[in-house]
């Protein structure tokens, strides 16, 4: 890569890491609610996530969704009855008062859900930084 992309995929990520979303607010939440133990989960789920993102933005998921009309569709509907499910479910919940001290894995799910489907990640991670990649060159080789 030049060294001008290199400035712009860095101001970029600079931009994209600094701004805060739901990821954050719901790492500070976490930790607010539940202690810095507890909170540090979701951190690790958005490891997890960016990590997943990353991987799937090097192997050409965003070119696959451009090739593929009906995977593209696929995944919006996906996507849209994921927001369904959590919307009904955000409903169903709000008549009982919050545990005090949830499961780990209760934690991090919830924080998986809600770094899936946040808009910022899927931009940055499947649109732009999928600009970035360069196919023909190959792990390793630089």
């Amino acid at each position: 890569m030049s060294l001008q992309g290199w400035i712009i995929f860095a101001s970029f990520w600079a931009v994209f890491v600094v701004t805060p979303g739901p990821n954050a607010v719901n790492c500070m939440c976490n930790g607010m609610s539940f202690g810095l133990r507890r909170g540090l989960w979701g951190v690790l789920t958005i490891l997890t996530q960016a990590t997943a993102f990353s991987l799937l933005s090097a192997h050409g998921i965003s070119a696959l969704l451009v090739a593929s009309p009906t995977a593209f569709t696929m995944v919006k509907f996906i996507g849209a009855a994921f927001l369904i499910f959590l919307w009904v479910r955000g409903w169903i919940i709000a008549a009982t008062p919050p545990k005090l001290n949830p499961a780990v894995g209760l934690i991090y799910g919830w924080a998986l859900a809600i770094a899936s489907i946040n808009a910022k990640s899927v931009a940055g991670y499947l649109a732009a930084f999928s600009q970035f990649v360069q196919p023909v060159c190959l792990f390793g080789s630089r």
